[in-house]
């Protein structure tokens, strides 16, 4: 019985209902998909770093170490559960050829190393240990993803040849965030080489908790000098691998809570216009004798079997692309054990989803309790029937057409609904311009500043360890007198030892020199422009506890004021940036350029290349290409798949609503039409109404888009220290495409819907 009143209602409302069925899949698509990424991805990075034993605390070191103090330090120290010291050989992109072609363009530093014993392991696709012989290599999944080579290939690697066997998982260096890659090479063949590249070590640490990483580091710093290269914690590890998917699951996120939100809303319109139509039937009902209850459940049916229709289609849907949605975790960090679980949280996220709509569409219905049966009878229409509008005069009508009066006066006589659709579009709006004003942005080399990085065009970058004072001099010269550099400025970095207030003492990376000539962005405060003033990260702040305003001292005693704080994705995330004018010589070197001509960038950087062969050169544009690529591809494929998805909502909602004002207003559009309304004018006042909604929602939508889409942008950057960051937006795109998509979408839904005008009956709908 209640399925044959469900069909019964379906066909009499065919498109109404599946418009429903629609709202509510693209809502639940996207929230099982959310729930099926956000399950693997924080199972499969605890899984992927629980197996390779991804330490708690790493030091990256170029020079000299002595072993024996490491060794003692680690045995003294109660908070160490193990320690051990690796190799990693710097090689040259231009030394390393994979089927003849070198890697010189990646930006990414190469390093050789052989697979440990205790500790950090690298892992094959089935996150197995590897085990490498003679001959054999094993190279990042970077380069699996990106074709640059598959199983079976040639590499030479200086003057030695080996054999692509596998790709690995590396649980430090995954991300293409992270600054470096590894090649694992067996231990003979890394013998045989590690005396022709650049040697480092990678200090690392393991803990019996990792709560106390901060007393383990301040700790770490007193006793060891070896501090000239990043160091990096557990939870930095962890965060790194996942931040190009948890963007990726945060925007879906927050699509499918703005998707569920219109689906609510359009059944409440339709729901309370049905309701309304029926208004004189449900008198009836009423009148011979049926409770609240028994005629809500006619109309409750009828949504329950739709709900029940729409989240088994989401469901299959979601499971069916589930491989194809989770590829980038599988390959990245493995299946996890979770893998199950996640599809018990999905099924368990829908279904809650079924009770949370239903419940929604039973306190709708309670309007029927209000219902008077005789009043019910006799009018035959609800309180917001056109009867009971308020009137808006044609006379107060400022533009000079009758058509465009007749828009504005049946908008203000039903501000609500009219309203409702308003919502409806902006959410819409904000929905297609926000992921795409992200993107843009994320693109645009002036967002470097947000990540504690001036905007430039080149930097060089040189070792401590190679410094010395005639290459700083010479490089000075030549960039001075080069025609094609409008300016250029060299930034000095060292490790220093600092006293907070309460006298407890801290070590921070310290940059000095002029950071107004490639300035970035501060989240507070502003550039440190003096001998006595300091800027830090964010992270640094919250882990020393500190706030812009706070004080510092050196170990010299002069004593700086905190003047500014920012985001920085470098080094950890931990910098300090002050403008300090005492000589520094022994500190790593970085010039930051900005070209004339940036076509040249090429040239330059093959000249000071030859020059100048100790120096690391990267063009800006190459980092953001390589490091934030990945990132920016997920954002555009759901954008995309946002874009179509909401013009689909515009579309079905401005039908939709139409239909229901045609039905509705029946007998008022057959009195016009009796007046001389001809059908085209009826359909052009329906069409001007939705012009007018739409500007005003895009308006509003653009504003919500550009100023959340700063938060959204400013929390993903957060991981890092980040905070409120300002969007690029693409005008052409955002300001025109996109907004002229929404309103011909819903000027094409109500000329569709408005074909239904020609056939009302003058006679028959003025009986009515």
């Amino acid at each position: 019985m209640n399925y044959k009143i469900f069909l019964k209602d379906f066909e009499k409302n065919k498109m109404i209902n599946i418009s429903i069925i629609v709202f509510i899949i693209l809502s639940a698509i996207l929230l099982s998909f959310a729930s099926l990424m956000f399950v693997n991805l924080s199972s499969s990075i605890d899984r992927l770093m629980d197996q390779a034993k991804t330490p708690d605390f790493l030091q990256m070191h170029m020079g000299q170490i002595d072993k024996n103090k490491l060794e003692n330090f680690s045995q003294n120290n109660k908070l160490v559960k193990d320690f051990q010291v690796l190799e990693y050989i710097n090689i040259d992109g231009d030394k390393i050829l994979i089927n003849k072609q070198n890697l010189d363009y990646m930006v990414d530093d190469l390093g050789l190393v052989f697979q440990s014993k205790n500790f950090d392991f690298l892992l094959d696709l089935d996150n197995k240990i590897i085990q490498v012989d003679p001959g054999q290599v094993y190279l990042p999944l970077k380069f699996l993803k990106e074709d640059i080579a598959k199983i079976g290939d040639q590499v030479q690697i200086l003057d030695k040849n080996f054999l692509v066997k596998g790709f690995f998982r590396d649980s430090q260096m995954n991300s293409n965030l992270s600054g470096s890659k590894r090649i694992l090479l067996s231990h003979e063949d890394f013998s045989a080489l590690k005396d022709k590249g650049q040697k480092e070590y990678l200090i690392e640490f393991l803990l019996h908790d990792r709560e106390k990483i901060s007393q383990f580091e301040n700790s770490y710093y007193e006793n060891i000098e070896y501090k000239n290269g990043p160091t990096i914690t557990y939870s930095m590890f962890r965060l790194i691998n996942g931040i190009n998917d948890g963007l990726f699951i945060g925007l879906l996120l927050l699509a499918s809570f703005l998707i569920l939100i219109i689906a609510f809303l359009a059944i409440r319109l339709i729901l309370l216009a049905k309701i309304e139509d029926e208004y004189r039937e449900i008198g009836i009902m009423k009148a011979i004798g049926l409770s609240n209850k028994e005629i809500k459940m006619t109309y409750l049916y009828s949504f329950i079997f739709m709900t029940l229709i729409a989240l088994a289609v989401a469901f299959v849907f979601s499971q069916v692309f589930k491989d194809k949605l989770l590829a980038n975790i599988y390959l990245y960090m493995g299946k996890a054990a979770a893998d199950q679980k996640a599809g018990i949280v999905s099924f368990l996220g829908i279904f809650l989803l079924f009770f949370i709509i239903i419940f929604y569409i039973n306190r709708i219905l309670s309007t029927i309790n209000k219902i008077s049966p005789i009043k019910a009878i006799r009018h035959g229409q609800g309180a917001t029937s056109s009867s009971q509008k308020k009137s808006f005069s044609l006379k107060r009508n400022p533009f000079n057409n009758i058509d465009f009066g007749l828009a504005l006066a049946e908008i203000f006589a039903r501000k609500k609904q009219y309203f409702t659709i308003f919502i409806l579009i902006v959410i819409a709006s904000f929905l297609m311009i926000m992921p795409q004003n992200i993107s843009t942005s994320f693109k645009d080399p002036s967002f470097i500043q947000n990540m504690g990085i001036g905007q430039y065009d080149l930097s060089l970058d040189l070792d401590q360890n190679l410094y010395e004072k005639d290459i700083e001099k010479k490089l000075n010269k030549i960039l001075a007198e080069d025609e094609n550099i409008s300016k250029f400025s060299l930034i000095k970095n060292k490790d220093i030892k600092v006293f907070l207030e309460n006298n407890e003492q801290a070590y921070i990376k310290l940059s000095f020199g002029n950071h107004e000539k490639f300035p970035i962005k501060y989240t507070k405060g502003r550039p440190a422009t003096t001998n006595q003033e300091i800027a830090l990260s964010n992270l640094y702040l919250n882990d020393l506890d500190l706030q812009v305003g706070d004080k510092i001292k050196l170990e010299d005693g002069k004593i700086l004021e905190i003047v500014g704080q920012y985001s920085d994705i470098s080094k950890g995330g931990k910098t300090a940036k002050a403008n300090f004018s005492q000589d520094i010589t022994k500190a790593n070197l970085t010039y930051y350029i900005e070209l004339k001509d940036k076509n040249k960038i090429e040239n330059l950087v093959e000249s000071y290349s030859s020059a100048f062969p100790e120096l690391k050169i990267i063009s800006a544009q190459a980092y953001i290409d390589q490091a934030m690529g990945p990132i920016i591809k997920q954002i555009n494929t759901l954008s995309y798949g946002l874009i179509i998805a909401s013009l689909l909502v515009v579309f079905l909602i401005s039908f939709l609503f139409s239909r229901l004002l045609i039905i509705k207003d029946k007998s008022q559009l057959a009195i016009l039409k009796a007046l001389g309304f001809t059908n085209k004018q009826l359909s052009k006042s329906l069409a001007y109404r939705f012009f007018l909604i739409s500007i005003l929602a895009i308006i509003l939508g653009l504003i919500l888009s550009h100023f959340l889409g700063s938060v959204f942008a400013g929390l993903i950057l957060s991981s890092f220290g980040g905070g409120f960051v300002s969007l690029n937006v693409n005008p052409l795109l955002s300001y025109l495409l996109l907004p002229l998509a929404i309103i011909a979408t819903s000027l094409l839904a109500s000329y569709i819907a408005s074909w239904q005008i020609s056939k009302i009956n003058i006679s028959t709908a003025i009986k009515e």
